[in-house]
């Protein structure tokens, strides 16, 4: 069954082989895990803060996980987010 759904050439996350197939995401993992060198392979990463792999049926070299961000870079982008949602304090009393 997940053979059939990985078989249309473009990858997918466990969580969106479970919403396809009825299966559960634990049950997929564990068997993608098991075939993934000679079945299946990584093709990629989601983006976002979590980084799930997406996974492509054939042969091939897994994807490298892109590496987390430091905590600076997270406090700089939280920085730039507040920056840009902050409204001038007088132009909120009129």
């Amino acid at each position: 069954m997940i053979r059939n759904v990985l078989a249309h050439d473009f990858p997918l996350s466990c969580r969106q082989l479970a919403e396809l197939t009825g299966l559960s995401r634990n049950y997929i993992g564990v068997e993608l895990r098991a075939h993934s060198p000679a079945d299946v392979h990584i093709a990629g990463y989601t983006t976002g803060r979590h980084k799930e792999a997406l996974w492509q049926l054939g042969r091939g070299r897994d994807a490298i996980k892109p590496a987390a961000l430091s905590k600076a870079e997270i406090a700089k982008r939280h920085r730039a987010r507040r920056r840009a949602v902050r409204r001038d304090i007088a132009a909120s009393w009129i």
